[in-house]
């Protein structure tokens, strides 16, 4: 492997952030291939040239770079993904900016789905394994939240499966891109007032623009083990904003109404119930408290 990038067009900065593959990024990142992309940018495989690691590389899209609130959403994210140390939180490699002004984040790439890929793939998972699952991203949050950190956008897109040499599946937290502090006001909404985050997953305080805390990622958590456990969510509409208004206007379905004859861990639905709240106030205070909540459920005889 070459330690230094080759006199090619390949070795120096492109002109066009979008489109990154077969680069040297920032000296010492070969960029490999495009993984995906999202509303900030596209993320890369790429391999540090001098320790031989394969990363995750996120650049911010190039329009996006321009702009002074998507520049600091983006500086935010990286400074609190790197702050939090926890197994099931993605970690973060280096931070900077390349060549023609790119920015770039490089974290752990991990080699496998995305947590929505397997709920599509099966469509609905084993009370016992989804609450694994959520257990582990529970945590995940709670470490963030300790240190003032809300997520803001979690979903099944947001969260990685990774798998131990010996078989096990682990989720992993990504994106911490417009995670802020909880004592930033009206942090659903950007100074040029559009909503950040997906609205399927968004807590109601989150909608409309209120101060949020621990209690609205719980909500969004609660959402992702509805979803995983019901094969669908506790609402019904064929819009994003359909979805939206129900959120603040209709009550979540129950487990037993979306997914009826399916059997739950005794309690389990009222705990679920609870943590859709739409009042934080009547959620539970913290992601830990919701998670031990959910794994008393099966503790509990049937």
């Amino acid at each position: 492997m070459a330690e230094n990038p080759p006199a090619s067009s390949s070795s120096g900065a492109t002109s066009n952030p979008d489109d990154l593959v077969g680069t040297i990024l920032a000296g010492r990142y070969r960029i490999e291939r495009r993984l995906g992309s999202g509303g900030m940018g596209a993320v890369y495989l790429g391999e540090h040239l001098r320790m031989g690691r394969r990363d995750a590389i996120k650049v911010m899209r190039g329009d996006m770079a321009r702009e002074e609130e998507a520049i600091a959403r983006f500086t935010r994210g990286a400074r609190a993904v790197a702050r939090i140390q926890h197994p099931n939180v993605c970690q973060v490699y280096d931070f900077g900016e390349a060549e023609a002004g790119i920015l770039f984040l490089a974290m752990e790439y991990i080699d496998g789905p995305a947590f929505s890929q397997l709920l599509a793939d099966e469509g609905r998972l084993k009370p016992e394994r989804a609450i694994r699952f959520i257990r582990q991203v529970g945590e995940a949050l709670h470490a963030a939240h300790e240190m003032g950190i809300i997520h803001r956008d979690l979903k099944p897109d947001n969260l990685m499966v990774a798998r131990g040499r010996d078989g096990s599946e682990q989720l992993k937290v990504v994106d911490f891109d417009i995670a802020r502090g909880t004592e930033v006001e009206g942090a659903g909404v950007t100074r040029q007032g559009f909503v950040v985050g997906t609205p399927e997953y968004m807590s109601p305080e989150q909608l409309t623009g209120d101060t949020l805390d621990a209690r609205s990622d719980v909500y969004s958590l609660a959402l992702v083990l509805f979803r995983a456990l019901a094969g669908r969510l506790p609402f019904e509409g064929s819009t994003a904003q359909e979805l939206m208004m129900q959120r603040l206007s209709v009550a979540p379905l129950r487990l037993s109404q979306a997914a009826p004859g399916r059997t739950f861990p005794p309690g389990l639905e009222d705990v679920v119930h609870a943590a859709l709240a739409k009042l934080p106030e009547e959620r539970p205070v913290s992601a830990r408290e919701f998670v031990e909540q959910v794994a008393a459920c099966e503790q509990r005889p049937a």
